[in-house]
């Protein structure tokens, strides 16, 4: 959670409200900007039927990329903004038909409309607390055991004799958890079907995997990039990106990875670990990296220079838009920034922040 006293919120209001609409001072429950609802409707977006990102970071297997999303042509001003009015820390899914799931609430990925709670309760829930659905399996952690279900039926269930697991990600049938004991950690993969491991390294994940081409891409060691291969566990490469921390999962698209960390820092390799570029950028906390075709988007924290949400250029890292999402002060703490990645969905982004707030972009 990004948080920043009143004081620093009031000096940096100024600087905000410079970022147009889109970055005006949240004065909190009963400030005349606080009106829960679409409170910014420009225009619907279009999005077909049948459009989707089903995971926090788009897949189980935690890829951060949509093949088929191209992204907004700008940033400039949303086609719609819907305001909750509370602090958040949830990100968010879209499924099918057109409906955006934040949290407990629904809207219409369109219009961005409220509307009724049409959707599978149980696995929306499931899927916000971090589990992965998987051709119709779901795979969740629950304190030392790992546990698969379909539905209401359970699969099967494991527990690593450490002390606790959590789940990095599910690709190509292997569940893959990072376990920790007294005097170490652990990463593991388990057969998706049975629960059997396959294998087990000592490797200390610092968050989410993301897993693509053979290899599970973890956070190692502060802002080391660690790539293991997939069916084995061995080290494939590693590379220290200088980014502080990489918590949340990277993007890997084709033919590059790309990672954003807590240092504002953003750095992309080749699929091989070779560097590509590493720029800074003017925000402070990064999160996860989103890429739709030619364009990386990220953001986070509030500081008095930095935009929430930031397009770079896939090839080569240059800054193409950057737009200032609100703050939210409750007059004790502000919250700011955006809590996860954003969603790139056909030709839309949509972005979820602390403040409580959906934008849509086309």
């Amino acid at each position: 959670m990004v948080k920043i006293r009143r004081r620093t919120a009031l000096r940096t209001a100024g600087v905000v409200t410079g970022f147009g609409v889109g970055g005006c001072l949240q004065l909190g429950p009963e400030g005349t900007d606080c009106e829960k609802g679409r409170t910014i409707h420009d225009h619907d977006v279009e999005l077909s039927a049948d459009a989707e990102w089903g995971h926090l970071h788009y897949n189980a297997a935690n890829t951060g990329y949509d093949p088929d999303a191209i992204g907004p042509d700008s940033l400039e001003e949303p086609a719609w903004r819907y305001a909750n009015c509370r602090p958040s820390e949830l990100g968010i899914l879209i499924h099918s038909p057109g409906v955006l799931q934040f949290g407990p609430h629904q809207n219409d990925a369109r219009t961005g409309e409220r509307i009724e709670d049409s959707s599978d309760e149980w696995e929306m829930k499931a899927r916000f607390r971090g589990a992965r659905v998987v051709g119709g399996t779901t795979y969740k952690t629950a304190g030392m055991q790992v546990i698969a279900r379909d539905g209401d039926d359970e699969l099967w269930r494991t527990a690593p004799e450490d002390e606790g697991a959590s789940l990095l990600g599910v690709a190509d049938g292997s569940v893959f958890v990072g376990a920790s004991a007294k005097d170490s950690e652990w990463t593991y993969a388990l057969d998706a079907d049975t629960g059997d491991q396959q294998w087990r390294t000592e490797v200390e994940p610092d968050g989410i995997a993301a897993i693509a081409h053979g290899r599970v891409y973890l956070g190692v060691e502060d802002s080391v990039l660690l790539a293991l291969d997939a069916a084995t566990g061995e080290e494939r490469w590693r590379q220290d990106l200088e980014v502080f921390r990489i918590e949340l999962p990277v993007a890997v698209t084709d033919d590059a990875v790309y990672a954003a960390g807590t240092g504002g820092r953003v750095a992309s390799l080749t699929t091989d670990g070779e560097r590509r570029w590493s720029v800074e950028t003017d925000v402070e906390t990064l999160v996860s990296p989103t890429v739709a075709a030619d364009t990386v988007y990220t953001g986070g924290g509030f500081t008095p220079r930095s935009n929430s949400l930031v397009a770079l250029d896939a090839d080569d890292g240059t800054t193409r838009n950057t737009f200032g999402t609100r703050l939210y002060d409750t007059g004790e703490v502000g919250y700011a920034g955006l809590t996860t990645g954003p969603v790139a969905v056909e030709g839309v982004l949509y972005v979820p922040t602390r403040a409580g707030d959906l934008y849509a972009f086309d």
